[in-house]
């Protein structure tokens, strides 16, 4: 990997909503597309971070993903922390459809490198003015707690309609 950066990240404050699910069924019932729609009511997304529950890992375990931004707060999201520390950061090349192979490509680069991480997060930034996505993996050990957890049910009847023109907002943004 070319793009690779060891950084010092600064400490953030976000504001968001968070969700339990896996892999498959964000695949399957695009979970982030309804974070994202769901946020955007109050203010425009520019984190995602996952956080793991397990150190197993396939498209069938569970982990949070919380969606939010540093650009304020409102009464019905949520607050979570990206501790300051050591990271590495790595450019998203492509389309954001494709953020899991980058994930898997970062994944393999570790284990070549022989770097493993014992934090239970990573987190990815959008620069929508860029259209850039960076991804930090913490190289401390740090640990983020789980925040509430919306009810995938709820989030998913906002309407189809809806999480569409937010995607597509999205990729023009």
């Amino acid at each position: 990997m070319n793009n690779v950066k060891h950084i010092v990240h600064e400490a953030k404050i976000l504001y968001g909503i968070s969700l339990k699910h896996n892999l498959k069924e964000d695949q399957t019932e695009h979970i982030v597309d309804a974070m994202k729609a769901y946020v955007k009511q109050y203010i425009e997304p520019n984190y995602l971070i996952q956080i793991y529950i397990s150190d197993d890992f396939t498209e069938n375990t569970d982990f949070i993903t919380f969606v939010g931004s540093d650009q304020g707060g409102h009464a019905d999201l949520n607050v979570l922390n990206i501790p300051e520390g050591e990271y590495l950061a790595f450019e998203h090349p492509g389309d954001e459809s494709e953020i899991d192979l980058t994930h898997a490509e970062i994944h393999r680069y570790l284990k070549s490198q022989h770097i493993t991480v014992t934090s239970n997060f990573d987190f990815e930034k959008w620069e929508r003015s860029t259209g850039k996505i960076f991804i930090f993996i913490p190289l401390e050990t740090a640990v983020i707690e789980i925040p509430d957890i919306i009810d995938k049910v709820q989030l998913l009847e906002i309407p189809k309609n809806r999480r569409a023109k937010t995607h597509l907002q999205n990729k023009t943004d």
